[in-house]
């Protein structure tokens, strides 16, 4: 185990999963070597390897043991079918982020909900939808950008259209989240429309910074 591979491994832990071609991007190397530290890290089962969808690359998610390995504070993740796509884009979106902001800048979703898990009443980084009390009612961005002495910002993926209330419900929680700098919202073409007519119904343009999501950061690069 080199220091490069526990970067690798908390790298990958503070994710839901990650792709050989997204870890390599990451970490600048030639993705035959990265492939090569992976099978490392699986055989000594800090990490496991899952194929999904036929034609798709497989991903690499954390086990229990990789965690601690990792100095990682976090549950072990889960792969779910339903968010798969949009997990795969915000490993994606996180390298870009990396490369703006500096990595230790970036807070991933795992990492947000853990810090605001005892803290329902007043989060860092979830904000509240409608009144519902409690953390049935937060409502947690994607991933943060976290700079000293500013608020944190919140980052916002979006790949299918929503409908126009539930939008709306997200939208108005940021407005009243005074804890939160401003919202950065990366929308693939089907989605771009509605959140931007639900940022202009709720008069926030201010607030938000709408950018388009490109298809090399979701699965239409492999089709």
């Amino acid at each position: 185990m080199t220091a490069r591979d526990i970067e690798m491994l908390r790298w990958i832990g503070r994710l839901r999963f990650a792709e050989a071609s997204q870890v390599a991007l990451r970490f600048a190397m030639d993705e035959r070597n990265a492939y090569r530290r992976l099978r490392g890290l699986v055989a000594r089962e800090l990490i496991v390897h899952q194929r999904v969808f036929h034609a798709i690359p497989g991903v690499y998610r954390s086990t229990h043991s990789g965690l601690v390995a990792a100095g990682l504070q976090l549950p072990r993740p889960r792969l779910d079918i339903r968010t798969y796509v949009h997990d795969r884009a915000a490993a994606s979106v996180t390298i870009e982020l990396e490369q703006e902001f500096g990595p230790t800048a970036i807070r991933t979703e795992r990492e947000l909900r853990s810090h605001d898990a005892g803290e329902s009443d007043r989060p860092r980084y979830a904000v509240r939808r409608g009144y519902e009390r409690g953390r049935r009612g937060l409502h947690f961005p994607d991933l943060a950008i976290e700079l000293d002495g500013q608020r944190p910002l919140a980052v916002e993926i979006e790949l299918t259209a929503k409908g126009a209330r539930r939008l709306d419900s997200i939208v108005r929680a940021y407005v009243g989240g005074r804890h939160l700098d401003s919202v950065r919202y990366y929308a693939a073409p089907a989605a771009l429309a509605g959140v931007a007519r639900a940022v202009e119904r709720a008069g926030a343009k201010d607030l938000f910074d709408i950018r388009a999501l490109e298809e090399r950061w979701t699965l239409l690069a492999h089709n």
